[in-house]
């Protein structure tokens, strides 16, 4: 197992100075206790996310030493709980520094100290550090589509970089730029069919018609009710529409007929599992359902005969390692067990002659976040 004290975690810095600053201004004792509870919560939620960490890391060391398991590089690479310090340790490992860039724990600023390494920008281009004073700093350093789908960039760096080689399919598409924002400056080139998951109102749709959106997103991203499903009877897209989470049992029951030629309806906002088991004459989706986290053992124990889908509950967080090793004659797919975020290393070594997926082990995080 590896040596942890090679292994730097780095947390944010604790201001002391400043905490010091406001416990001075405290002049009674219920708001100094809250300070205290505050500041003990602060100690031990750093302290179980260092412990988690660690408990990836040993997760990890313990499979990379098994040369006979082929993990997937490109996953371990971009993983989120991989740091530039255990590359430096591993230094003999294959990385792959085009995931690497775009993992979320690299910045520009490492980049920079370590032009060693094959950095790509293309890459580091997707990756939450991208600050926009550096990407002014030299535009000719990044990629403009993979930067424009980014979720750092928000409607005031458009605004301030309105001459910035933007692609503004992937612009419109990206998810921190509101429909509100777009509207609110209709002058600039805007694609609206790529904005059209982030309409959920159907006022929107009523009041911009002039916008050309995309029903196939809209029926899976619209916020509805049954009178809305009735008006725009011929408009929808049921094969998506079947994926709205806002969906009720009341709409699942008037409009089946619908329903009937989709992969079918699942668990969502308004319907449940006991809506399930009470209306069976519905077309349901049990890839969906049996993936679903608020499906729990019990209840699959006690409808064995339904048509589970073996391979979603394998994956489902709600399955554990314990109901695993209980269950052992449980139809599980042990490929799909890999990226069961419940899975252990050690529960993978002590059954080496199952059909492991390394790759999905390679993106697995353990439970750790």
């Amino acid at each position: 197992m590896q040596d942890l004290h090679n292994y730097t975690i780095i947390l944010p810095d604790i201001p002391f100075d400043l905490i010091y600053q406001i416990i001075s201004w405290v002049d009674d004792s219920d708001t100094y206790k809250a300070c205290a509870l505050v500041s003990t919560a602060w100690h031990k939620a750093a302290r179980d996310a260092l412990f988690a960490i660690h408990k990836f890391i040993n997760t990890l060391t313990d499979l990379l030493k098994r040369p006979k398991y082929d993990m997937d590089w490109w996953g371990i690479s971009r993983h989120p709980l991989i740091t530039l310090d255990y590359v430096k340790i591993h230094h003999t490992m294959p990385w792959k520094w085009a995931a690497l860039s775009e993992n979320p724990n690299i910045t520009l600023q490492m980049i920079k100290a370590n032009p060693q390494y094959r950095w790509d920008m293309h890459n580091f281009s997707k990756n939450p550090n991208v600050r926009f004073e550096d990407v002014l700093e030299d535009i000719s350093l990044w990629d403009w589509e993979e930067l424009s789908c980014n979720n750092v960039i928000n409607i005031d760096h458009v605004l301030d970089g309105k001459r910035l080689p933007w692609n503004w399919y992937w612009l419109s598409h990206n998810q921190s730029i509101s429909i509100e924002d777009m509207l609110a400056h209709p002058g600039l080139p805007w694609i609206w069919r790529a904005a059209s998951h982030k309409v959920t109102s159907i006022k929107t749709v009523n009041e911009h018609p002039e916008l050309l959106l995309s029903w196939p997103a809209l029926s899976r991203h619209l916020h509805l009710n049954a009178d809305i499903v009735r008006e725009y009877l011929d408009y929808w897209d049921w094969d998506n529409l079947c994926n709205n989470n806002t969906i009720t049992i009341d709409i699942a029951g008037e409009f089946s007929q619908y329903f009937e030629h989709t992969n079918g309806l699942s668990i969502g906002k308004y319907i449940k599992f006991c809506h399930i088991l009470a209306n069976p004459g519905i077309n349901w989706d049990w890839y969906r359902i049996s993936r679903d986290p608020s499906i729990t053992f019990d209840m699959v124990q006690a409808n064995l005969g339904l048509p589970w889908d073996w391979d979603r509950l394998s994956q489902n967080s709600a399955i554990t390692i314990d109901i695993i090793k209980a269950n052992p004659d449980m139809p599980w797919n042990y490929v799909d067990l890999s990226c069961n975020p419940n899975m252990t290393s050690q529960y993978v070594l002590d059954h080496p002659n199952e059909s492991w997926n390394f790759c999905e082990l390679s993106w697995n995080t353990f439970g750790v976040l």
